[in-house]
Formats: structure tokens, C-alpha cells, sequence
């Protein structure tokens, strides 16, 4: 690995970001573009990946690709991958995951090749240096992808060893929290404009309320994590790694928009409080107490983002909510755009009005939709709080 050479890097990300990840990456200066399936496919050097690493909202992983082999079962992929240079990336003395993604007629088995190819690199090292590193599957200091295409075996290396939806914020319980990636692309998709008011009237944990706030502030999104698998790559720069972090934190700015997050559930609500005050912008968002169907607008115009409950958050599959919460928009909230997310498609029919968008997205295996419902302005009340 040199730091000048151009690298093969792929980011991977949730089914209906792709080009919601592709703008990101442009906006950070990457070239060679290609979007996939769950996958966007760019170049550049080892100063890229720590700044796609650290600034990415929307991406679960960044990884490069390292080498290339070709097998056609469990026994070639093991020689192929024991032939491979691996004190090039990889101490005796470090740990390291292996992941093996995807399947083929030559791999049926992921688990199998798996540890095909975790044998393939102990023996590596046991035949070259007469010791061999450890395996570690929780905080391993080298983290490795073994992408499988038929024949093709793809290694690519994790920068971060962990999934970047892991900001670090979140200290508060919650049943089941909106992922903080997935969060940010619909922030990222409703664009708010920074100058009316954003509110997530059902906030949960206030993940949607945080990401929204850190993308207004252009807070980098690893900003509260420190060690990377990247630090334990050979060639690692901690220069160049405090260089980009701090240009990437001279980037932060202020923003005069206004955020209000709502929840009925008191226990919700000071899960989203401790989370908004461990993200550090507690004093920007407030988080109420308060009923949805009791809320009224305060202003001429808004947004309102929000995940109603619905399967196991909350027994709220009933259609009548969903026409409810239809009902309250029209009533009270005329002049805003309301954006729901749901991945109760069939309810969400019921909400009774005529979305002028609709995206699909996808939460682990759940289809969903977010919903762009533009309410058109009339009458206005003050909220009542």
C-alpha cells in the first residue's frame, strides 16, 4: 500500500442511498464514480479513505481492494490465498476478521470459505514467520472482506472494522432505534433548507433529529469515535490523519433554523435527551413531551420528518392511526412538507393523502417508503406547549 497510488475503493451502503452516497462522495472530491447495488465504487489515495471514513453520512463501510484471485472451490481459494502477500497488510502480532460476502455456484457456503480463508492466512504465517495472528470477530485491529463474484474473490480491506452507522451518541434505550446511516439519508433526501423549523413529532431515541442537526452543523459524523482499523495498517499517516480531521471540523458552521423533537413515551424522550446531549447539540434541540395529535404549527412553514411506530416498535399497524396522523397534518401543519418513513406500506395507504414523492428504501429486511407529502398552506395556530 502506498500513499500516493491510487486505490480501488468501494463504500457500501443501505439499499436506496446509492445516490445519495454517490453526491457525498463527489461533494469530498471523488472521481471515478460508479454506483451498484448497495455499493458505490470510487478512486483515490490513502488520505481519501480517512476523509470518506470521517465525513460520510450516509455509508456503512469503506473498504479498498487490496488483491484478486480466482477459484473454483473451497481447496483453489485456499491456495490462492495462501500464496498472498499478507505481511504486506497484516502483523503476526495483530488480530484480524475475515467476512466473506456473497455466494456462488464455486462458494455455496459462506461459512465454509470463510474459514477456508481464515486457515489460508494462519498457515500463511505459520509457514513464512513460524507464528500466526489471532482471530478476533468483535474489535479485530485488521478487518478483511472476501467478496465472492463466481470465480472472482475480491479481498478488500475495512477502514474503519466497524459499521460507520455506529456513531457513538447513542447512550439512551430504545426498543428499536431508527440506524443512524439510514437516518441520515432521509435527512439528506428531504434537504432542508436551514431556515424554517424541522420537527420530528414521534423522535424515539431522536436519531433522525441528531443526524439533521449534525448535517446542518456539518459536524463530521465520526467526530465522537476515535481508533479506526486504518490506524493499524502499515502504511498509516497520523499526519495526514490530523490534517484531515481538522479541516474536516473548520468546516463546521452555523445555521439558523430552528429543531423541535416529540414523543408521547416519557421513557423515549430522555433516551432521546441523553443521545442529543452525548451528540453535543442539546442546546439546539429541544425534545418535548408531547402527543403528535396534539401538536400545532408555530410557524408559516417547516418540515416535519418523522418513523411513525410500526410492527415490533409498537403494535401500531392499525389503519386508523395511520389515517389519524393523515388527518392531523392536514389540519394543523398546512404550509409544511411532511415527510413520513414507514415500513408499514400497507397502513401508510390509509394516512389519505397524495404523496408527490415516494422512496424506496430498506431497514435490515424490511421494504420501506418515505413519503413526501406537501401540505398546502392556509390557516395557521401556534403549537401549544
Amino acid at each position: 500500500m502506498q500513499k500516493e497510488k491510487q486505490l480501488h475503493i468501494s463504500v457500501k451502503t443501505f439499499k436506496g442511498l446509492e445516490e445519495e452516497l454517490a453526491k457525498e462522495i463527489r461533494e469530498l472530491g471523488g472521481s471515478h464514480i460508479e454506483v451498484g447495488n448497495r455499493v458505490v465504487h470510487t478512486r483515490g489515495d490513502l488520505g481519501f479513505i480517512y476523509k470518506l471514513t470521517y465525513n460520510l453520512r450516509t455509508a456503512l463501510r469503506v473498504l479498498f481492494s487490496w488483491k484478486k484471485v480466482f477459484a473454483n472451490d473451497t481447496e483453489e481459494l485456499y491456495q490462492a490465498l495462501n500464496k498472498l502477500p499478507w505481511t504486506e497488510i497484516l502483523s503476526v502480532k495483530q488480530s484480524f476478521r475475515i467476512d466473506v460476502i456473497g455466494t456462488s455456484e464455486c462458494f455455496p457456503h459462506t461459512q465454509f470459505a470463510r474459514q477456508r480463508a481464515k486457515d489460508a492466512i494462519v498457515d500463511h504465517f505459520r509457514d513464512q514467520v513460524g507464528d500466526r495472528p489471532n482471530v478476533d470477530v468483535i474489535n479485530p485491529e485488521i478487518a478483511l472482506q472476501v467478496y465472492v463474484f463466481k470465480n472472482e474473490v475480491s479481498i478488500l480491506l475495512d477502514a474503519s472494522g466497524f459499521s460507520l452507522h455506529k456513531r457513538s451518541y447513542r447512550k439512551g434505550r430504545h426498543p428499536a432505534p431508527l440506524n443512524e446511516v439510514l437516518a441520515a439519508g432521509i435527512v439528506k433526501m428531504v434537504n432542508w433548507n436551514e431556515l424554517g423549523t424541522l420537527i420530528d413529532p414521534m423522535c424515539g431515541s431522536g436519531t433522525l433529529l441528531i443526524e439533521a442537526a449534525w448535517n446542518s452543523f456539518n459536524i463530521p459524523p465520526q467526530v465522537l469515535n476515535t481508533q479506526f482499523a486504518f490506524m493499524n495498517w502499515p502504511n498509516f499517516d497520523p499526519h495526514l490523519w490530523s490534517k484531515i480531521q481538522q479541516v474536516s471540523m473548520d468546516k463546521m458552521k452555523d445555521i439558523y433554523g430552528n429543531f423541535f423533537g416529540f414523543d408521547m413515551n416519557k421513557k423515549a424522550v430522555e433516551s432521546a435527551r441523553i443521545n442529543i446531549r452525548e451528540a453535543k447539540v442539546n442546546e439546539e434541540v429541544p425534545v418535548i413531551p408531547k402527543n403528535f395529535f396534539q401538536l400545532t404549527a408555530e410557524d408559516n412553514r417547516g418540515v416535519l420528518v418523522f418513523n411513525p411506530p410500526y410492527d415490533e416498535r409498537l403494535e401500531q399497524n392499525d389503519p386508523d392511526f395511520y389515517a389519524s396522523i393523515g388527518d392531523r397534518l392536514k389540519q394543523e401543519f398546512q404550509g409544511y412538507e411532511a415527510w413520513v418513513f414507514t415500513g408499514n406500506l400497507e397502513a401508510a395507504k390509509h394516512i389519505g393523502l397524495r404523496p408527490s414523492r415516494r422512496i424506496s428504501l430498506q431497514n435490515g429486511d424490511i421494504d420501506c417508503k418515505l413519503f413526501k407529502f406537501e401540505l398546502y398552506a392556509g390557516s395557521k395556530k401556534h403549537r401549544n406547549e
